[in-house]
């Protein structure tokens, strides 16, 4: 696969960008696959407080959080669905 895609590059018939994980991998097989042609980028999942924000639902004090108690726990269902996934 590695080396259809950048022959797609070389060869200036497409704009391909690639991700997913390399787990199976080793750091030496990406390079020589992809050398020169690879940034790699961390991406961790939002915590809930981020996913709140994602959503977003602001709130400035407990008073206000606990305000919005149906909504925050309705939200936390889809987000145990959504972090599990």
């Amino acid at each position: 696969m590695g080396n259809f895609v950048r022959s797609l590059h070389e060869r200036r018939e497409a704009y391909i960008a690639v991700s997913g994980s390399t787990s199976q991998l080793s750091k030496g097989e990406v390079s020589l696959t992809l050398t020169g042609r690879h940034i790699t980028t961390n991406v961790n999942p939002l915590n809930f407080i981020e996913f709140i924000s994602f959503k977003n639902i602001k709130f400035t004090d407990l008073v206000e959080l606990a305000s919005k108690e149906t909504e925050i726990k309705d939200i936390f269902g889809i987000f145990t669905i959504w972090w599990i996934s």
